[in-house]
């Protein structure tokens, strides 16, 4: 009763959603699910404006990824130069060029910022809790292009990240009132 109250409108939304079918998000393969979590808080957050890479909690577990990986192997990234830059670089043209900012992105721009998004969310747990000999990171380690970084994303992961960007048909094409999906 108290929806029908206060929402007395959401009669379309309520048979959009009952003639869609049941609706599951499912792995096709087994993924980090607060990896996914934390890379789809990126992504939602490219929904409602763009933040500088550099101002994430993920440039922060850049800066403890190398210094964990410098403790370890002295010859590791000698020039100083952060391997979250590349990522950082990559990211800003890819949200230049698609501008995903109040819109549905087409299938492969949506993929592409996923990719990302997944990057950040490793990055960001370095900087959260002590991440150690199991993070993926580990694999292309500080010195490597932002590319190696970004085929860590899995395609379970990718999946679940671009499932969750909404049904395919929205009612009115709106995804907020005054914005196009």
């Amino acid at each position: 009763m108290f929806f029908e109250e206060r929402l007395p409108n959401l009669g379309g939304m309520h048979q959009a959603v009952r003639d869609a079918g049941e609706v599951t998000l499912l792995p096709s393969a087994p993924v980090p699910y607060s990896t996914v979590g934390t890379a789809l808080d990126y992504r939602i957050r490219y929904y409602f404006a763009v933040t500088p890479p550099d101002e994430f909690s993920a440039a922060d577990g850049a800066l403890v990824f190398e210094a964990s990986c410098r403790s370890e192997d002295s010859t590791a990234n000698p020039a100083g130069a952060s391997c979250f830059d590349g990522v950082a670089a990559s990211l800003d043209e890819l949200v230049n060029r698609i501008e995903p900012v109040g819109r549905r992105l087409g299938v492969a721009d949506e993929t592409a910022l996923c990719r990302h998004c997944y990057v950040l969310a490793l990055f960001e747990e370095w900087y959260r809790a002590a991440v150690g000999p199991d993070s993926p990171l580990l694999g292309p380690g500080p010195d490597a292009d932002p590319e190696a970084f970004l085929l860590l994303a899995d395609a379970g992961a990718l999946e679940d990240l671009s499932a969750c960007r909404g049904p395919s048909s929205i009612p009115n094409g709106r995804c907020w009132p005054g914005q196009a999906c």
